[in-house]
């Protein structure tokens, strides 16, 4: 015959003797023998500090002091919250501004600085001629200037132009005056009779012949 499989024995569901939560013995189980109170001069038997609860876990409630510390926690998780909530929720967007004040007067300040360079970063994209043009440096209705830098830059530049053409003129007209002088010299140079002219080297005179030595001799 074949054989009956062995079973296993189903386990307790507690190993514990009594209900956890109303410390009541459970069914099967010897009810525990009951203490004897504690004689006279004998400490009664308290548990330790660190394994007493400050509340109790049947209503939920604290031992002592329950509607003040429930008020504590509550203003503690409130307070946690908010800060929480200004993390990140900072911003008004129906109103468009912050809603602290400080931090809107910060963001007024940081939009006013870069009001103050709002496009020269696409100017200097723009080539020279471009950049330094009457309209770029000041306005031409009012006269007041866009950008002082720039204005300063401009009349540098023209400056800088005016005096080259005022030296391409003057050398000119240095080099105009030298070949004059050198022309004046040249004609000079052959109006002139050399003193070669007046050497002689046969020793006489060719038109008489009569040797230079003898007339003074």
């Amino acid at each position: 015959d074949a054989r009956q499989p062995a079973y296993r024995q189903r386990p307790p569901d507690t190993r514990l003797t009594f209900n956890i939560l109303n410390h009541q013995t459970l069914p099967g189980h010897p009810e525990p023998a009951a203490r004897s109170a504690p004689e006279a001069g004998e400490a009664a038997v308290v548990p330790p500090a660190r394994s007493r609860k400050p509340y109790n876990i049947l209503n939920n409630r604290f031992l002592h002091d329950h509607d003040g510390k429930v008020a504590a926690e509550r203003a503690a998780a409130a307070a946690r919250t908010e800060e929480q909530f200004w993390q990140t929720h900072d911003y008004h967007p129906i109103e468009g501004r912050y809603y602290h004040p400080d931090k809107e007067k910060e963001f007024e300040a940081l939009r006013r600085a870069a009001a103050a360079v709002h496009g020269q970063a696409q100017r200097r994209r723009l080539p020279p001629s471009v950049v330094h043009s009457e309209g770029q440096t000041y306005d031409i209705l009012t006269a007041a200037a866009k950008d002082a830098r720039r204005a300063a830059e401009a009349e540098a530049i023209a400056d800088r132009a005016l005096r080259q053409k005022q030296g391409a003129r003057t050398e000119a007209a240095q080099k105009t005056r030298a070949l004059e002088e050198e022309d004046l010299a040249a004609a000079r140079s052959l109006g002139r009779v050399h003193p070669a002219r007046f050497a002689s080297t046969s020793g006489y005179d060719p038109l008489t012949n009569v040797g230079f030595q003898g007339r003074t001799g």
